[in-house]
């Protein structure tokens, strides 16, 4: 054998950026509209143990997840906005506890009859990764997704070609997992 062949994965193909497919369990109108969307980082805390010579670096034992950044074209009913606006409202400063207990009115009764109280602020999500094939070749679940941030939206009279809105909604969440669709494995 060659140093070559050792060095060589099995598969060779590089990542396809455009290769995905996104889905909310809870507003399901802004699935189709997605244009772009980060895995976000993934920061171990370290400890460093000081000794005469240098200092040496210990893993930590708090791992931080960042933010998620979802890119969306706005509907011309704005419909997937405002689900996402009302349910930021409902989070952080709904008029009256009927507002609250109502939002996003995209939920399906169904759904919302399986909610706890404390679990209606929450979604998970599901990023799909395919490969070279159109395959799912990872399915990575994000638990417990909530929006913290929308992004604004600009109209402009000047503009002569059709740029079609889109807007930016910032999710936190527990964790994420990445499996294959192939093995039960999670990681």
């Amino acid at each position: 054998m060659t140093l070559k062949t050792l060095n060589r994965p099995s598969n060779t193909n590089p990542l396809n950026p455009n290769g995905f497919s996104f889905s909310f369990a809870r507003i399901p109108n802004v699935n189709y509209f997605v244009q772009s969307i980060n895995i976000p980082d993934l920061t171990l805390g370290e400890v460093i143990q000081t000794t005469p010579l240098s200092d040496a670096y210990i893993p930590g034992e708090k791992l931080t997840y960042g933010v998620c950044n979802l890119e969306f074209i706005v509907d011309e009913d704005m419909e997937n906005y405002l689900a996402l606006y009302r349910w930021m409202v409902a989070l952080g400063k709904p008029r009256n506890y009927e507002q609250y207990l109502n939002f996003p009115t995209t939920d399906t009764e169904a759904y919302k009859a399986n909610l706890k109280e404390l679990a209606k602020n929450y979604s998970d999500g599901t990023l799909l990764i395919l490969n070279n094939n159109n395959a799912i070749s990872k399915v990575i679940t994000f638990r417990d997704m909530f929006p913290t941030g929308l992004s604004s939206m600009t109209f402009d009279s000047k503009s002569t070609d059709v740029t079609y809105i889109t807007n930016t909604v910032t999710l936190r969440y527990s964790y994420f997992t990445i499996q294959s669709p192939t093995s039960s494995t999670v990681y």
